[in-house]
């Protein structure tokens, strides 16, 4: 029961993300492009001093390849670098949310065949909205637009649709989870009412 409501939850809460980011990308797309390098090279700089600070300040016993050293210094390049070339790393953008979209998609198909195998009207509909998310980050990734602003515009509308699916989705999976307890408790309750008759 625990692990079912979890699932519920990540699934809400991812749901919510993607569409949360893809009203920022239409809304915004101009400005979103600079923010999410920027913010992802604050991220991985963040994390190279944590793993520097770790190897620094953990028992060396602990270290014994030096991985933290080394992870921690080609992390703060990394960010660093992100931070001083936002505009090269942007033009790559087009192929990075393409990506990022396929993975989305696929989380998405995931959840319409898990609706599949409950029986559940409508799986057809999601599996279908699901293909269509993963052709355009397909699309996206190996025929990117010129203009940057534009394809964070359309990933932005990609992202929205993949986002109702998943809301969807997992409307439809708890409605028929609510279905799946309900007669379960009614077959318990004639086992126990035989059980009482005998």
């Amino acid at each position: 029961m625990e692990l079912v409501k979890k699932f519920f939850a990540n699934m809400l809460v991812n749901a919510i993300l993607t569409l949360v980011i893809g009203i920022v990308f239409v809304a915004y797309p101009a400005r979103s492009g600079v923010m999410i390098v920027r913010i992802a090279g604050i991220v991985i700089l963040i994390a190279g001093i944590v793993d520097l600070v770790r190897y620094f300040f953990v028992e060396r016993a602990e270290e014994v390849f030096g991985g933290g050293l080394l992870s921690g210094i080609i992390e703060m390049i990394l960010g660093i670098f992100a931070i001083t070339h936002i505009g090269t790393l942007v033009s790559l953008l087009s192929y990075v949310i393409g990506f990022v979209i396929i993975i989305s998609g696929v989380s998405s198909l995931s959840g319409a065949l898990q609706l599949r195998r409950t029986e559940v009207s409508a799986w057809v509909l999601n599996i279908v909205l699901s293909l269509i998310v993963i052709f355009a980050g397909i699309v996206m990734l190996f025929f990117p637009f010129a203009a940057v602003s534009t394809a964070i515009m359309v990933a932005g509308a990609i992202l929205i649709g993949d986002a109702i699916s998943k809301l969807f989705t997992a409307y439809r999976m708890q409605v028929a989870w609510k279905e799946l307890k309900r007669t379960v408790e009614d077959i318990d309750k004639e086992i126990k009412g035989n059980i009482i008759d005998v």
